[in-house]
């Protein structure tokens, strides 16, 4: 984990790579970040829906020399995002953006594909190549099936300790994500809960280790009169 170069990107670096990643951000990943390399939580990162790869070079700052980033995305078969979400991906793009900004220790997997496409036997074989998954994005399709899938698949190869990170949970333009989230939680008995939500971004882990997130949150990142300890799906989640 490399801390200094991580918000070196995040403040200045990321500027130069097209995508939507609140700036405040820093705070509550280099918390996580921190948390899991002290209590000897190991594996690798992943995202669903990369993009050109703005959030995934900064998760890859994040993680140590002998970890590897899984991203999977369309890129460059657009005819399969039905709801135009991260509509001008590029396989290209992505590669030089991770090429010129990214922790050049991260070993990359790349997968181009739809998450719905993608049944147990292709994805053991996309994730044999990795460790277990520490640092999960969920940023693909918007719609709330493809969020339901997804984060389907973060729990199925998410490491003990790791945490899933929802994209666009309160974006008004984006309902669909609100919903699947709601119908995950409501309908699959999870065995995850979200513990704070921070610029746009849901924070969930499992319960074990849920309230160490979320005390290690309240301690580095709550500020007076700018965050609360609110209730969802009945658990205490941090809004920042």
């Amino acid at each position: 984990m490399k801390i200094d170069r991580f918000r070196k990107y995040m403040t200045e670096d990321s500027a130069s790579v097209e995508g939507w990643v609140g700036n405040r951000l820093i705070d509550s990943l280099e918390a996580i970040g921190r948390l899991q390399n002290d209590s000897g939580i190991v594996g690798s990162a992943a995202e669903i829906g990369v993009y050109r790869g703005k959030f995934a070079i900064g998760l890859s700052w994040l993680l140590r020399d002998n970890e590897e980033f899984c991203a999977i995305d369309i890129f460059d078969e657009q005819w399969m995002n039905i709801d135009r979400s991260g509509s001008g991906a590029a396989l290209g793009l992505f590669k030089k953006n991770w090429d010129a900004y990214a922790n050049p220790d991260t070993r990359l997997v790349i997968e181009q594909n739809d998450s719905m496409s993608l049944n147990n036997w292709s994805m053991d074989r996309i994730f044999s190549q990795v460790k277990p998954v520490r640092l999960f994005s969920v940023d693909g399709g918007h719609t709330s099936e493809h969020v339901v899938n997804d984060i389907k698949i973060a729990m199925r190869y998410l490491a003990r300790g790791g945490v899933i990170i929802v994209d666009d949970y309160l974006n008004p333009h984006w309902p669909g994500v609100h919903e699947g989230v709601a119908k995950f939680m409501f309908f699959e008995t999870p065995s995850i809960q979200p513990f704070c939500y921070h610029q746009n971004k849901l924070y969930m882990s499992s319960i074990t280790y849920a309230q160490s997130y979320l005390d290690c949150l309240k301690t580095s990142c709550a500020k007076p009169g700018q965050s609360k300890v609110a209730k969802m799906f009945g658990f205490d989640v941090l809004v920042i």
